[in-house]
């Protein structure tokens, strides 16, 4: 995981700091809300040039990135 996808998270939650994002943390316990997820999945998108299917959410931060979530 890359520090600017750790930015990317800690700004769309607005956290304090960086420590929270890990491999295994989810969207839920950083306590994203279902809005929260699609911006941030939005930001992550136009940052990584990717698009991630309507309906995709990952078990942990450690799988957001995978390039191809849905087959594409």
């Amino acid at each position: 995981m890359d520090e600017r996808f750790k930015e990317i998270i800690v700004e769309g939650l607005k956290l304090d700091n960086l420590e929270k994002i890990t491999d295994e943390a989810t969207f839920d316990s950083l306590g994203a809300d279902s809005l929260d997820t699609v911006e941030i999945s939005m930001l992550l998108e136009d940052e990584y040039k990717m698009v991630f299917p309507d309906d995709y959410k990952p078990a942990n931060l450690g799988r957001a990135l995978e390039r191809n979530p849905a087959g594409f």
